[in-house]
């Protein structure tokens, strides 16, 4: 059985980043000639197929650069895959798998590269005119592409802090690394008619928040 080789991993471009793979009991797949054990490093990009990265445990795949290494400990159990300075497009699924006789045995880790701190960037919604004829006024807030997950969206109406109405979805990762967040605000159509302007916000701690607004007379994004 394969182990040690399980959740996600976050990682910022330009690290080294090692991924371990245990296999019990050790392995006696061997190929001719050479003392290279059956072990082999996969990775796959959400969607894609699989692409094999190294076989026999240190030989690298046709086409694979020199970024990837695969080791192993030489007590036949512990493998290791390397890669060297980890580029946004590393982001993905990596998988090893054991080789004996017919049966194969496949473990993987989740590698998402993502810089720290990443502002957000917000779209808002306006209501729509059918739904101003019904009395009222929802509004969506979209914030993209932020990292790392505990930023935080919230409403001004004419620039005072509002919570009625409100509803936050968690955020949500993408397979690039980065998170998505998004919140609705419902108003009264009366109340939506008297504003001049409604904002969303997106804060994390000190850092400098980032604003989106909608002119509510013109209903148009500043």
């Amino acid at each position: 059985n394969l182990g040690a080789l399980s959740g996600d991993q976050m990682v910022q471009p330009g690290q080294t980043v090692t991924i371990h793979c245990k296999h019990e009991p050790a392995i006696n797949c061997v190929k001719k000639d050479t003392s290279k054990y059956c072990m082999s490093w996969y990775h796959q990009i959400p969607g894609e197929v699989p692409k094999l990265l190294i076989y026999y445990t240190d030989q690298r795949a046709s086409g694979i650069p020199s970024k990837f290494s695969g080791s192993e400990s030489g007590n036949k159990i512990d493998f290791t895959l390397t890669i060297s300075g980890v580029e946004a497009e590393d982001s993905g699924d990596y998988y090893c798998q054991s080789q004996h006789f017919i049966e194969k045995h496949l473990g993987f880790i989740s590698l998402f590269l993502s810089p720290a701190n990443t502002q957000p960037s917000l779209t808002v919604l306006p209501p729509s005119s059918a739904e101003l004829q019904q009395g009222k006024a929802t509004l969506v807030c979209l914030a993209n592409k932020g990292f790392p997950s505990d930023w935080k969206l919230s409403w001004k109406v004419d620039s005072i802090g509002w919570s009625e109405g409100v509803s936050v979805s968690p955020a949500v990762l993408q397979t690039d690394g980065l998170y998505s967040w998004s919140s609705t605000l419902t108003l009264p159509e009366s109340k939506w008619r008297w504003t001049a302007a409604v904002t969303c916000e997106v804060t994390r701690d000190s850092q400098t928040p980032v604003t989106k607004s909608i002119n509510t007379q013109a209903c148009t994004e500043e």
